[in-house]
């Protein structure tokens, strides 16, 4: 992003590097991608943008979280790669220093600066690179925290906004079972059910429970006089007309409202402890 562009062209420029590359861990399988460079064209990158974790010395710093500086002749370190080498050889890359990129005490991937003459890190080097790479992390971090928000209301939007269209029709198996096969689409649950309110009594009646079984579910649909359970969470947004999120991503419920007057909630629950992705 402009942020990340930014903090490494400043961080360049201050350390008179040559070029930076800033790696990140994939987290299906470990691999390094590179996630942003400064100093190199796309084609100068296009041989080193995956690295292995286990056939790098960046590999090597994320996985012991300690960092590395090769004051000359880097490109003929046999803790790197062959193929890496010869990026350093094309390009007469002479130092090369790794860093970790932290965040809350997770390791995002690494920050590799090069130079193309011997370069003799010093302490304050050392110390500025330290901190750029828990800068950076925090930075990074943020993108990941924005960018799962983000998706998070765009999927509760969607629900919202459904609820109210089809609020407008009537009440029957078949409007229920398109609300719930528009949520499995965009949520993935384990239980989900759907609740009218009765304006006159104030009382919650359940009318469609979705309940996993294997690959699919098993649905059920009850009588206007089935009560339904309500739960703090429950009687919170049928007070505030809001969506409600639990804490630990398991459980959200989303009012159902028609011309400004709330006439149910939708309910859903996954089985385990992962948040709603």
């Amino acid at each position: 992003g402009p942020i990340l562009t930014s903090a490494l062209t400043l961080l360049k420029t201050a350390l008179r590097a040559r070029g930076m590359i800033v790696y990140l861990a994939n987290t299906t399988d470990g691999s390094l991608e590179l996630g942003h460079q400064e100093g190199f064209t796309p084609d100068n990158v296009r041989e080193i943008r995956r690295l292995h974790p286990d056939l790098s010395i960046t590999g090597d710093v994320v996985k012991r979280r300690d960092p590395r500086y090769i004051g000359a002749n880097v490109s003929g370190d046999t803790r790197i790669d062959p193929p890496n080498r010869q990026f350093l050889v094309q390009h007469a890359l002479e130092a090369m220093a790794v860093v970790p990129i932290v965040a809350k005490e997770k390791v995002l991937g690494a920050l590799d600066v090069f130079y193309d003459t011997p370069h003799e890190f010093t302490e304050q080097e050392r110390h500025v690179l330290n901190l750029a790479g828990n800068q950076l992390g925090a930075a990074i971090e943020n993108v990941y925290l924005y960018k799962e928000l983000t998706s998070q209301v765009e999927r509760l939007s969607v629900l919202f906004e459904l609820s109210q269209k089809l609020t407008s029709l009537l009440d029957t198996a078949e409007i229920h079972r398109a609300v719930f096969d528009h949520i499995r689409r965009v949520v993935v649950c384990e239980r989900c059910s759907i609740s009218l309110l009765n304006e006159a009594t104030g009382e919650l009646s359940l009318m469609m429970r979705a309940v996993r079984e294997g690959p699919d579910y098993r649905i059920d649909y009850l009588p206007r006089n089935a009560e339904a359970g309500v739960t703090g969470a429950v009687a919170e947004v049928v007070a505030s007309r809001r969506t409600h999120r639990a804490q630990d991503g398991v459980i959200v419920v989303v009012p159902m409202v028609s011309e400004d007057t709330i006439i149910g909630v939708i309910e859903i629950v996954r089985g385990d402890t992962r948040p709603f992705d």
